[in-house]
């Protein structure tokens, strides 16, 4: 599986072919060099409707086909922006291109529908896809029904979990390996990887923690 950083919450990940973008914040994004046209997704999975994630989702679709995979108020709201769309709620799962994707909780707001967590279950292994979201306890029932080996987890610290609250959230999750992301974009995002990986060191928590510079794709 290869998995690049693209910035925020913008995350490109292949396996078996099929591109999946999550959360596309480029072209407003002062941290990304890249432009929205440059990405050829399959897929583009999308959390909310904030500005930072729904970002270029409509221009990305356009001009390449993608499916964006969100939950059904708001994929049937971008019906209106002609965009080809699949829309779920919580619990259920959409299976596109061999892929399964889950609709779970995230604790946010939003102004269309509800804002979600994806499980991105593959042949190999399953991913957790937090969006943006407080820690809760719910993380329990993902890792008692979905076991995810790696989890994506916002970190920033104002607008979602800090330190504190995502070690919380790893020791609910078990995963193998943790992804950080939402931090740095705007100097209002305090948290760091750095300040995660302290936070687990005092909790003793054993995860692999993957962290990502700007651009940079690693095979996990």
């Amino acid at each position: 599986m290869k998995i690049k950083y693209i910035g925020h919450s913008c995350f490109l990940i292949e396996e078996d072919g099929v591109k999946i973008l999550t959360d596309p914040f480029i072209t407003n994004n002062p941290k990304v060099k890249a432009k929205d046209l440059d990405f050829r997704p399959d897929i583009i999975l999308l959390t909310h409707d904030h500005g930072d994630h729904l970002g270029d989702t409509v221009d990305i679709s356009k001009n390449c086909g993608a499916i964006v995979i969100t939950v059904f108020d708001l994929a049937q709201d971008l019906e209106k922006y002609r965009v080809s769309t699949l829309g779920g709620n919580l619990g259920g799962t959409i299976e596109y291109k061999g892929v399964k994707f889950t609709f779970v909780n995230a604790l946010h707001s939003c102004k269309i529908g509800t804002p979600v967590g994806f499980v991105i279950k593959f042949k190999t292994k399953t991913l957790y896809f937090a969006g943006d979201t407080n820690v809760f306890m719910d993380m329990k029932i993902i890792k008692d029904l979905y076991k995810p080996e790696i989890v994506f987890l916002p970190i920033d610290g104002y607008f979602n979990m800090g330190e504190r609250e995502a070690c919380y959230a790893i020791k609910l999750l078990e995963p193998e390996t943790v992804i950080p992301m939402h931090y740095g974009t705007f100097p209002i995002l305090t948290g760091t990887p750095e300040k995660l990986r302290k936070e687990m060191v005092n909790n003793n928590l054993e995860v692999d923690l993957v962290v990502f510079e700007l651009d940079e794709e690693k095979e996990l």
